[in-house]
């Protein structure tokens, strides 16, 4: 159950008294984004915990909800929805921007963020997500573009080859590896996407940057006992796969990403001045929302939770204040925990159905060429994802649908008895959780979010956190091109 925020203020003071503190004045920020996470999401998440770990009602829930603090309201300036790569520009230049821009203004003009006037005053800085890095809201911290579209001119500015301020990140872990090389690069392990056909993750990696590309790469990087930067970790052409898809033998999840970046900016920066800024983000949950597909939906906001907990673990013993902050860029899908009328939903009915996601069965279905494709997806449902809750009225209608993902969801949806309204962003405001390892800290975040907020409110808190001139940083980086 929900501990009272009292509770946890008694329960930090305790953990933080016997604390020493190296530095005064030194710091790290660690900001998640649950991409496309409501508070819906939460619910049924924790529902699903509960039905699969044999809980109580009151037993039963999200960990990351224990340090929710206030909520966040996430319009942009051209909608009252806002897309990702608005509202990934608000939390790191803080001030509102079109849909469909990147960190820059209404008019086209770049804006600095805090991440890159936290780089030019000596901190580490990084970025993790589960979703290309080239994408709208992990991309916003050291990129600039018109058009979140612009993927090959993100790329470089990214990794500091086209950025006035040269290299702004120095850990860079995600999927998006197509954006770095073209289609001629055949020695990785999946076909290069880039126009100009230029192989950057050579290029960085004669700049001296350290490259992961698998499992046995990250792990000999996380063991490392001497920090590995700048880093760049690509583990896929283009998403991690979903949770409930994901082979753990050859895509690593987000708490394991995030830890890495985690430990390699703790081993930067134990005997510096400066800490560490680290932007994670738990990506998918926004793709399972637009695809309305709700075991993908849980199983990721469960996930992004899991990280949360393990980072505020491992930074618990640190002796440099840290503040942890996550939220959400908005909601996506309008999901609603029951449906059509009925008082009652059903999560025993995901726990050990739909092994996989309405994505990985399309695309498996989409490798059957010949003529008999009722039986086929039948057999793919039931033998394959431990499925079996649907019509042959459904099978009929899904074998002749011209949006196949989402149908398909609808009927896992049905099955539990969750509604969506959309397809696309809600309104919806989302929350806010927070946590510091010093009780000045977890006051001064009480303080600055506890409450209704605006999402541009995130960055102007962090920038005067580490001392940063957003105004500065602008008049710096003008000349960047922006298409």
């Amino acid at each position: 159950m929900q501990l009272p925020h009292a509770v946890l203020l008694c329960l930090f003071t305790a953990l933080v008294a016997a604390v020493p503190h190296k530095y005064d004045e030194k710091k790290n920020i660690i900001f998640m984004v649950a991409d496309g996470l409501g508070l819906s999401g939460i619910t049924a998440a924790r529902e699903y915990l509960q039905v699969k770990n044999n809980l109580t009602y009151e037993e039963a829930t999200l960990e990351m909800e224990n340090y929710l603090i206030g909520t966040v309201r996430t319009q942009s300036s051209s909608n009252y929805i806002t897309d990702s790569a608005a509202a990934g520009s608000a939390f790191a230049m803080g001030e509102k921007t079109y849909n469909g821009a990147i960190s820059v203004d209404p008019n086209g003009v770049p804006k600095g963020t805090f991440y890159e006037g936290a780089k030019l005053l000596n901190y580490t800085t990084g970025i993790v997500s589960t979703t290309f890095v080239q994408d709208a809201t992990i991309c916003t911290p050291n990129t600039h573009v018109l058009s979140r579209k612009s993927y090959d001119l993100v790329a470089t500015q990214q990794l500091g080859f086209t950025h006035p301020l040269g290299q702004t990140m120095d850990i860079v872990i995600g999927g998006g590896r197509q954006y770095l090389h073209g289609a001629n690069s055949t020695q990785y392990p999946t076909k290069g996407a880039r126009k100009d056909g230029v192989d950057y993750i050579s290029k960085a990696q004669e700049e001296g940057w350290t490259y992961m590309e698998n499992m046995d790469d990250l792990y000999d990087v996380w063991n490392s006992t001497e920090p590995q930067l700048p880093l760049l970790g690509l583990f896929a052409a283009h998403n991690i796969p979903y949770e409930v898809d994901r082979n753990a033998s050859e895509y690593p999840s987000l708490t394991e990403m995030s830890l890495v970046a985690l430990e390699q900016a703790i081993l930067a920066t134990e005997n510096t001045e400066k800490g560490f800024v680290l932007l994670l983000e738990g990506a998918r949950i926004d793709h399972a929302g637009h695809a309305n597909d709700p075991k993908a939906h849980a199983l990721e906001t469960i996930a992004h939770s899991d990280a949360f907990m393990a980072v505020l673990d491992r930074v618990s013993s640190l002796d440099t204040e840290t503040l942890v902050v996550s939220t959400s860029d908005h909601e996506t899908g309008g999901l609603g925990v029951g449906y059509n009328g009925i008082y009652e939903w059903w999560p025993e009915n995901y726990i050990n159905n739909m092994t996989h996601s309405a994505e990985w069965v399309q695309k498996k279905f989409g490798e059957y060429e010949g003529d008999n494709k009722t039986e086929v997806l039948k057999e793919i449902l039931v033998d394959q994802c431990n499925f079996s809750n649907f019509t042959d009225s459904d099978i009929e209608s899904l074998v002749e649908s011209e949006d196949f993902l989402v149908d398909l969801a609808h009927v896992f949806s049905a099955a539990v008895n969750l509604g969506w309204t959309s397809t696309a962003h809600t309104q919806q405001d989302v929350g806010i959780y927070a946590w510091s390892n010093t009780e000045e800290g977890y006051q001064r975040l009480q303080a600055a979010f506890g409450s209704s907020i605006e999402n541009t409110e995130i960055p102007h808190f962090f920038a005067q956190e580490l001392g940063v001139d957003l105004d500065e940083i602008t008049e710096l980086i003008k000349d960047i091109d922006v298409e």
